[in-house]
């Protein structure tokens, strides 16, 4: 079976092209994603994200279906929104039972487990995001030292950007006050670049999908090691 260690659920925005792609290629043998999706071209400010949860409600009972062991939510900074992480750990965990993975959260436990508690953020977002998840990470206790963004408001664009432009993006705003880097957006192509950012700036390197899935793991009690996406994934004893 498929699914026989377990069922990674995942709510993702309609015009996302790249999360689902990421978790199929990072899951172990016997662990199976499946998805739903919810009505999402983009967001240039964070007001534009709490229509999401409307759509995310329907998007969750067509999910239920496939009865998923855990349930990752598939956009980073929306819940930089007023109560909309409150909102989706309500439906989810306490309606229903289910775990519920949020990448920004899973990025900042990620970082606690790695020892770096000071980053640098690298995103695709406008500067109203970027401040909201600047505020978001420093009210969990990680201290942001730098923040770049690209502009971009629209999924699409976000999701053609090259792993290239990523690495310059990274680089760009690597500082060595910082202890981790944090690449955030669940649609941005960022996982080929995690193991050559590491190994040239010699620091952790964590990104939305890539924490969304190690957190998932961890729930499932599941610790293979998964090589060839940084540190994080890596070894079993960060999935103690």
């Amino acid at each position: 079976m498929f699914s026989l260690r377990g069922r990674i659920g995942l709510i993702v925005p309609s015009s996302n092209t790249t999360m689902e792609m990421d978790y199929h290629r990072l899951a172990p043998q016997g662990v199976s994603v499946h998805t739903s999706r919810m009505r999402f071209v983009g967001a240039a400010n964070v007001e534009d994200f709490t229509p999401l949860l409307e759509d995310a409600r329907r998007a969750l009972q067509t999910l239920l279906d496939c009865r998923p062991d855990v349930i990752v939510w598939g956009c980073t900074a929306a819940v930089t929104a007023p109560r909309l992480e409150e909102e989706v750990r309500q439906m989810v965990e306490i309606n229903h039972n289910i775990p519920c993975v949020i990448p920004l959260s899973a990025a900042t436990a990620a970082f606690k487990t790695l020892g770096a508690s000071r980053v640098s953020v690298a995103a695709p977002y406008t500067d109203d995001i970027l401040k909201a998840v600047k505020r978001y990470l420093e009210e969990k206790s990680v201290t942001v030292v730098n923040i770049r963004g690209l502009g971009l408001s629209n999924n699409h664009d976000i999701a053609s950007q090259t792993p290239e432009v990523v690495y310059e993006l990274v680089t760009s705003v690597d500082s060595s006050d910082a202890e981790g880097i944090f690449i955030s957006c669940t649609n941005l192509r960022a996982l080929d670049m995690i193991e050559r950012l590491e190994s040239e700036l010699g620091k952790p390197v964590v990104t939305s999908n890539q924490a969304g899935i190690w957190s998932a793991l961890k729930t499932l009690r599941i610790k293979d090691p998964i090589l060839g996406y940084g540190k994080l994934l890596s070894s079993t004893r960060y999935r103690e």
